[in-house]
């Protein structure tokens, strides 16, 4: 158990000396007492996904689950293709921090039968 409680300080101690932006410093501080480094990775991911970037990352990812089309020579086979379809889906829906943000089945099968549909030259 001692050896847990060192890793975890250390693990700590890397993410005073890594982290530089102003919500990951604030967030890592707020966990000098209990040292929980998962807590810590947690709020930062969370906080990541609420970033510029991460909003840019999720309306880029929002652009390719409405636009892509399936096509056997780009994507290989349709299962391959399906599989990084959900891939995606549960990626952006695991960004959103509020669950009405969140795809819908029926929205994601719509995306996907779209996909699937051959559209006029």
């Amino acid at each position: 158990m001692d050896e847990l409680i060192r890793m975890n300080h250390w693990f700590y101690a890397v993410f005073q000396k890594t982290v530089q932006t102003t919500n990951g410093k604030v967030i890592v501080k707020s966990h000098f007492h209990d040292s929980d480094c998962f807590a810590i990775l947690v709020e930062l991911v969370q906080d990541a996904h609420l970033s510029v970037a991460g909003s840019l990352d999720h309306v880029e990812t929002l652009t390719w689950l409405t636009s892509v089309q399936y096509s056997p020579e780009e994507q290989g086979s349709a299962v391959d293709f399906i599989v990084k379809f959900d891939t995606v889906v549960t990626r952006y829906n695991d960004g959103q921090r509020d669950s009405s943000d969140r795809l819908t089945d029926g929205i994601q099968k719509l995306f996907l039968q779209r996909a699937f549909t051959v559209s006029p030259p």
